[in-house]
């Protein structure tokens, strides 16, 4: 089965990102972090560190930016440094994408993926503060930013900003 042909409730109940792979230093304890639980619990997800999708991380970041100005965390000593932080995040999405045509079944194609990717940032009202990599083919690496459609530079470009203007 493909990633591809699952649903977000599919990925979501079946892989959980808590693997600890950076040594004994790295802690995979929920409990360090209550605004990830209770994002998770407000969403209904499963476990706090499922993989999210792009409009569950833009989600997460306003209820962090709200936890800590007004919410639970607003007693915590650096509550006021978090929520400030928050409310000015830079998102740097990377794609990943094999436009190979051995594997065009394996993945949607590159034209719907952007116009995917490039709605959801502006449904959110986030273009100023998203940049998009993208490597497309060994050894090249597309980046473009979303401040305004005509401002997309690289390889999918094109094609991100025409659904830009067609989901404006």
């Amino acid at each position: 089965m493909l990633i591809k042909d699952l649903t977000v409730a599919q990925l979501q109940s079946t892989f959980v990102c808590d693997k600890v792979f950076r040594g004994p230093d790295q802690k995979n304890d929920p409990a360090l972090s209550p605004v990830s639980v209770a994002f998770a619990t407000s969403r209904g997800l499963m476990n706090p560190y499922v993989m999210p999708t792009l409009q569950q991380l833009f989600n997460f970041v306003t209820f962090y930016t709200d936890y800590y100005r007004t919410g639970p965390g607003s007693s915590h000593p650096d509550a006021n440094r978090r929520w400030r932080n928050a409310a000015k995040v830079r998102f740097n999405i990377e794609t990943k994408i094999n436009p190979r045509q051995e594997f065009a079944n394996r993945t949607i194609g590159p034209k719907p993926f952007a116009r995917i990717v490039a709605r959801t940032i502006m449904s959110n009202g986030l273009e100023d503060r998203t940049d998009i990599q993208s490597k497309k083919r060994p050894g090249h690496r597309a980046r473009w930013h979303t401040g305004k459609p005509e401002r997309f530079q690289g390889d999918l470009p094109d094609q991100a900003s025409t659904a830009a203007r067609r989901s404006g």
